[in-house]
């Protein structure tokens, strides 16, 4: 037995406005993509093979689900013109379709079925699809034609799973609700299950002030200030910083946000720096980055800020070769008795390089007067200008395990000679990954400008 998904992609207005640039299909709901719940529901119904049909590029789609080796399936993909028709895509698809029956799964609406029936059911359950079969499930035996695709007729209700249909934003915050707060016993979710109706992801810190109340869901890296409470019906997603005295409950923090300190949010969607209610649907854009924010994923400058760190690290160059060259000698010296070079990570992709490093010397008397001139930047601004260093970015990260964690659990990693925890000067071994979180959702050129002078400023007089 084999699926066809059409991912159809139109009248969904509300997303695009609520949820700028995601794809319907990967939007998250208890955390856990839109489309996911589908393959799920046809891996347990022991479904091998899925093609993935969307009228819109399937590149996201085939980012997160690849072959779907993670859900025991052989999944792949196809393009359907805008106007294609339902039986015009099966059409296309005939040669995947035949030989065998095959579960077609078309347009944007919610599965809601309970894993654990669809196990002990599954003959059953596909038995009865023949019978429930409309336009968003049917199944075509292998001995069914083109003709038999169904196009305007509703599916009949089933007793082993139901269509939930989601024309609005309020739709999608009551159906995560009652996924969370009822339901999320019936589905695979993401997290560890510690206690019933609690699901935590990994890299989640908070103090012991900090109150947690159940129903909750927490994603993968998050960070909660002190004395901050997250209460019953909160859906908290991947790469968050929320910060103290903060309240949050009956929400849903969507990922890769900002939340500032000392706020109420209560029956609320933020995405980003977007405050939506979850009983109106009404959209508030926040201007303000110190209460709720993105975290930003593209930190690409413009040619013209570009060009202006570009003459900045000349200058800084044409500046500090003359003193570099005098206390090179000593520098040779001590680099047999310290050796002083590190290897760091240049990217996500774990790509690194070995490069000069005062760590194994920095409490070096000639070391310190090095640093405060800033010559141990001399070697990494030809870095900057070969493209491969920014001159401000996330801190440069040995490669070790620690690091390693650290740098898998950030949206992005892009590093800089001057970094905004450098600017900290919060000491050698001061915690890193809530700084860098912080720096990637508040990064901007003046920012950098003013962490490169801060850090420039603040060597000096150490």
């Amino acid at each position: 037995m084999k699926c066809l998904i059409y991912a159809r992609i139109e009248d969904l207005a509300w997303i695009e406005e609520c949820f700028t640039k995601t794809n319907p299909y990967l939007l998250k709901i208890v955390n856990k993509p839109h489309l996911e719940y589908i393959i799920d529901f046809c891996s347990t119904l022991q479904i091998e093979d899925i093609r993935i049909v969307s009228n819109f590029s399937t590149n996201e789609l085939n980012d997160y689900f690849k072959e779907g080796k993670k859900w025991g399936v052989n999944i792949s993909y196809n393009i359907a013109r805008p106007e294609d028709s339902l039986k015009r895509v099966v059409l296309k698809n005939y040669s995947f379709c035949k030989g065998e029956d095959v579960l077609i799964i078309s347009d944007f609406f919610f599965l809601e079925y309970d894993v654990k029936t669809l196990q002990l059911n599954r003959e059953e359950i596909i038995a009865n699809l023949r019978t429930v079969q409309g336009k968003n499930i049917q199944l075509l035996t292998k001995e069914s034609s083109i003709k038999d695709v169904v196009e305007d007729r509703e599916n009949v209700d089933s007793n082993y799973f139901r269509i939930s249909y989601l024309p609005s934003v309020v739709d999608y915050y009551q159906l995560s609700m009652k996924i969370l707060s009822d339901k999320c016993s019936q589905f695979v979710l993401p997290g560890y299950s510690s206690e019933p109706k609690t699901y935590l992801g990994m890299n989640v810190t908070y103090p012991k002030s900090v109150i947690i109340d159940t129903p909750v869901m927490i994603g993968n890296n998050v960070r909660i200030g002190e004395m901050a409470s997250v209460g019953e019906n909160s859906i908290i997603g991947n790469n968050i910083i929320i910060g103290s005295l903060t309240n949050i409950s009956n929400s849903i923090i969507y990922s890769d946000s900002f939340i500032g300190s000392d706020l109420e949010i209560d029956k609320k969607i933020v995405y980003h720096n977007k405050l939506i209610s979850g009983i109106t649907g009404d959209v508030i854009v926040m201007d303000d980055d110190y209460w709720i924010s993105g975290i930003i994923k593209n930190l690409a400058m413009g040619r013209v800020q570009k060009s202006i760190h570009f003459l900045i690290t000349l200058i800084q160059i044409l500046i500090q070769t003359l003193p570099f060259l005098l206390v090179l000698p000593f520098l040779l010296i001590l680099h047999k008795k310290h050796n002083l070079t590190q290897i760091y990570y240049f990217s996500k992709e774990k790509q690194s390089k070995k490069m000069f490093s005062i760590d194994n010397a920095r409490k070096h008397p000639f070391i310190k007067f090095i640093k405060k001139m800033s010559l141990d930047k001399y070697p990494y601004l030809f870095y900057v200008l070969s493209g491969k260093l920014r001159l401000v970015g996330n801190k440069m990260f040995p490669v070790d395990k620690k690091h390693k964690d650290i740098l898998a659990n950030l949206p992005t990693y892009c590093p800089g000679v001057y970094s905004y925890w450098e600017s900290l000067n919060q000491g050698f071994n001061s915690e890193v990954e809530i700084h860098e979180l912080y720096y990637l959702n508040n990064n901007s050129f003046w920012r950098n400008i003013y962490i490169y002078c801060k850090i420039n400023f603040l060597r000096y007089f150490w």
